[in-house]
C-alpha cells in the first residue's frame, strides 16, 4: 500500500501469507468479492473509513481492501477525521491530509482535530492550509472544529466563503471567539444553517444586530450570552429553535430574560434547553413548566438546593451530578459527546467500527466504550467478519436495481459460505 502514500509495517508476502490464512479462519473466500458489485463492498468500508490511520490499517488487511480504501465511493457521505498528526510532513515530501483529499470532496461529515496546531510556524501553516483545501469539499455538511487555538482568524472567514453545503457547525475547545459580530458572516453566507454551537469571550454579548442576521431555519444555538431580553425575544421569533443553550456565564437570569422565553410561542417547541449557571431554582422551574416538550435541561452548577427541587415533571439524569433534569417518563440521554443534543453522526476518536445502542451504564466516551486492545488490522478483521456480511446484504438490498433481490440473496450466501451463518435475505 505504500504507493498510495502509506508505508505498510508489514511485507507484501507477510500480507498475503496473512490473508491466506484469515481465510483459513473464516474470512470472505475469493469467490466472494465478485458476487457483488464495488459499490456494496465500499459501503462496508465506509463503516471503518475515517481518517489516514483508519487508511492504513485497512489497508493491512489484504490487497483488495486496499484497492477498496482507495476508491473515492468507499467516502462517499463519509465522516472523516483529520487531526495535528495528518499535518507532519511524509517522506515523500506530502502530509498524510494531501493523499486523501480527492477521495474526501464526496464526504459528509468532517471533523477537525487540530490540538497544539498553534505551537510553531509549520504547524499554523500546515492547519490553515489544510483547512483551506477542506473548504473546496463542497458536499461537507457538517463541520467541527477542535482545539484549534487560533480558530477565529485562521477558520471563521474560509467558513463563509466556502461549504455551500453547510448546515451544522460546532466549535469545541477551540480560542473564544472575540464578539459575536465574528459569526455575522457566516449567517449571511450561509441561511440554510440548522446549527451553531461555539463559545464566546465572558465580556461579549449578542446584540440585536446578531439576532436579526440569524437564518430563520437556525434549530440549535449555543453558547450564547444575549444583550438584553428583547434580543433573546428576536431571536426566539425570528428562528425555528429546538434547542437553546443559554452560556453558563450570562450572569444573573433575570425575570425579564425568563419572561422572553416563557411568553415566546417557541416556548412550546424547545426539546432542550441550558440555562445560565446563575439561574435560581424559582426562575427554572417557572420557565421549565412553560415547555410541554422539553426533554432536556441543563443548569451547570451544583447547589444545596437541586436543580429541579419541586418539579414533579422532571427528575436529575442519572451520571450528571444533578446538574440536568429529564422529562419523567423520557428516554432522553446525553448524546454521544455528551453534550444536550448533536447532529454528528460519529464520534470524536478517527477509529471506530459500526455504532451500536447507548444504555445508562455505557461509558460516556463512545472511543473508550469501543477500545480494543489488539492491533489496528486485527480491529478491521474481526469487524468485518462480524458486521461485513450484514452489511453487504442490507446495502445490496437497497440498490435502486431490478435486480435488488438477486444480489440479497448472493450477499446471504456469500455470508454463508465464510462460516458467518444466521442471515436471511434482506427484502
Amino acid at each position: 500500500s505504500s504507493h498510495f502514500g502509506f508505508r505498510s509495517h508489514r511485507s507484501h508476502k507477510q500480507r498475503m501469507a496473512s490473508s491466506t490464512a484469515g481465510n483459513a479462519e473464516g474470512a470472505l473466500p475469493e469467490e466472494a468479492w465478485h458476487e457483488l458489485p464495488e459499490e456494496a463492498w465500499c459501503k462496508v468500508m465506509r463503516c471503518f473509513l475515517r481518517s489516514s490511520r483508519c487508511m492504513q490499517r485497512v489497508c493491512t488487511v489484504s490487497k483488495r481492501f486496499c484497492e477498496l480504501a482507495t476508491s473515492p465511493l468507499s467516502w462517499e457521505k463519509a465522516c472523516v477525521f483529520v487531526s495535528t498528526e495528518d499535518l507532519k510532513v511524509l517522506p515523500k515530501g506530502h502530509c498524510a491530509y494531501q493523499v486523501l483529499l480527492p477521495r474526501w470532496r464526496l464526504c459528509e461529515e468532517a471533523m477537525l482535530d487540530f490540538q497544539d496546531a498553534h505551537m510553531g510556524v509549520q504547524k499554523r501553516s500546515a492547519a490553515e492550509g489544510c483547512f483551506a483545501a477542506l473548504a473546496r469539499c463542497e458536499s461537507i455538511s457538517r463541520l467541527c472544529l477542535r482545539n484549534w487555538l487560533t480558530a477565529q482568524t485562521s477558520a471563521l472567514g474560509l467558513i463563509a466563503d466556502n461549504f455551500p453545503s453547510l448546515r451544522h457547525l460546532e466549535l469545541s475547545g477551540c480560542d473564544l471567539i472575540s464578539s459575536y459580530e465574528a459569526i455575522e458572516p457566516i449567517f449571511k453566507k450561509h441561511p440554510s444553517l440548522l446549527s451553531l454551537r461555539c463559545s464566546f469571550q465572558t465580556r461579549s454579548s449578542a446584540r440585536l444586530s446578531f439576532a436579526e442576521v440569524a437564518p430563520r431555519s437556525l434549530r440549535a444555538l449555543g453558547f450564547v450570552r444575549f444583550e438584553s431580553p428583547q434580543v433573546l425575544s428576536t431571536m426566539l421569533e425570528r428562528c425555528d429553535l429546538e434547542h437553546l443553550w443559554l452560556s453558563a456565564t450570562s450572569g444573573a437570569f433575570t425575570p425579564a430574560f425568563a419572561s422572553a422565553i416563557r411568553r415566546s410561542p417557541r416556548a412550546a417547541k424547545l426539546v432542550t434547553l441550558a440555562l445560565p449557571s446563575e439561574s435560581s431554582n424559582e426562575r427554572c422551574l417557572e420557565v421549565l413548566r412553560s415547555c410541554p416538550k422539553l426533554k432536556l435541561a441543563c443548569r451547570m452548577r451544583i447547589t444545596a438546593e437541586p436543580f429541579g427541587s419541586g418539579l414533579e415533571d422532571f427528575e436529575p439524569l442519572p451520571g450528571t451530578e444533578g446538574v440536568v433534569l429529564r422529562r419523567r417518563g423520557s428516554a432522553a440521554e446525553l448524546a454521544e459527546n455528551g453534550s444536550l443534543w448533536t447532529p454528528f453522526t460519529a464520534p470524536a476518536s478517527d477509529f471506530q467500527g459500526p455504532r451500536r445502542a447507548r444504555s445508562s451504564s455505557a461509558p460516556s466516551s463512545v472511543g473508550a466504550a469501543y477500545s480494543h486492545s489488539s492491533s489496528g488490522a486485527e480491529e478491521v478483521k474481526e469487524l468485518t467478519r462480524v458486521k461485513a456480511s450484514k452489511i453487504l446484504a442490507i446495502a445490496a438490498s437497497t440498490f435502486s436495481r431490478k435486480d435488488t433481490a438477486v444480489l440479497a440473496r448472493s450477499a446471504a450466501a456469500a455470508a454463508r459460505r465464510a462460516g458467518y451463518g444466521g442471515l436471511g435475505v434482506v427484502h
